[in-house]
C-alpha cells in the first residue's frame, strides 16, 4: 500500500451529508472505496504445514510442559 497516495484519497473524501446516521455512512462507503483502490482485497492462499511433524497431540503436550514448568518456578 502506497502511503502517500492512501493520505491523499483522505484529503479528497468529502462531506456526505447533514445527519449523524448520513455522516457516518458516507464517510465508511468513501473509506473502504479508497481502501480498495489503494490496497485491493485479494484472496488469502492457505499456508501448508510447514512442520507436519507437529501434531495436535504434540502441540498440547508442549502446551502442558510449558504450564509445568511455569508451575515449577513459581515454587522455587
Amino acid at each position: 500500500m502506497d502511503p502517500d497516495r492512501f493520505r491523499q484519497a483522505l484529503r479528497d473524501l468529502s462531506p456526505p451529508g447533514d445527519s449523524l446516521t448520513e455522516l457516518v455512512e458516507g464517510w465508511n462507503i468513501q473509506l473502504l472505496a479508497a481502501i480498495d483502490e489503494i490496497a485491493p482485497r485479494r484472496p488469502l492462499r492457505p499456508r501448508r504445514n510447514r512442520a507436519p511433524w507437529f501434531t495436535e497431540e504434540l502441540q498440547k503436550m508442549k502446551r502442558d510442559l510449558r504450564r509445568l514448568e511455569r508451575s515449577l518456578k513459581n515454587i522455587l
